[in-house]
């Protein structure tokens, strides 16, 4: 008999939970968002941290393009990163809060705030 392949959105490195889409992943309790980890390299803009907190304490870390649909409102494409006018949020883990720069991490802030509020599943 032919097994059929399960599709698998993320699967922790340390102990072995998987979750089968971005739905179940954001309303596990056991999943807690940390924040935003800049990589402004390779045209990437980097990645949301999450951590693992009731199972292994491993932290995730998930691409924000990932995350992009979670976001509707205009996207700029020059980084202000560091510039005169960036207050600098993005260089600090857990840094909450609305950036008023127009920057391509702009939309990244946006979704912070979503990841933030998600609704956890009562177990």
């Amino acid at each position: 008999m032919k097994e059929e392949s399960v599709h698998i959105y993320k699967r922790c490195t340390t102990c072995g939970t998987a979750w089968k889409d971005r739905d179940s992943f954001l309303s596990d309790p056991s999943v807690e968002f940390l924040g935003y980890q800049p990589f402004f390299e390779e045209e990437r803009l980097g990645y949301f941290l999450f951590n693992h907190v009731t199972e292994c304490t491993t932290t995730l870390a998930l691409s924000v393009e990932d995350f992009r649909n979670l976001y509707d409102g205009p996207v700029w494409q020059t980084c202000a990163y560091r510039g005169p006018d960036c207050p600098g949020y993005c260089s600090h883990l857990g840094r909450d809060g609305r950036c008023p720069v127009k920057c391509v991490c702009t939309w990244v802030r946006e979704v912070m705030a979503v990841l933030k509020a998600w609704p956890k599943k009562i177990s």
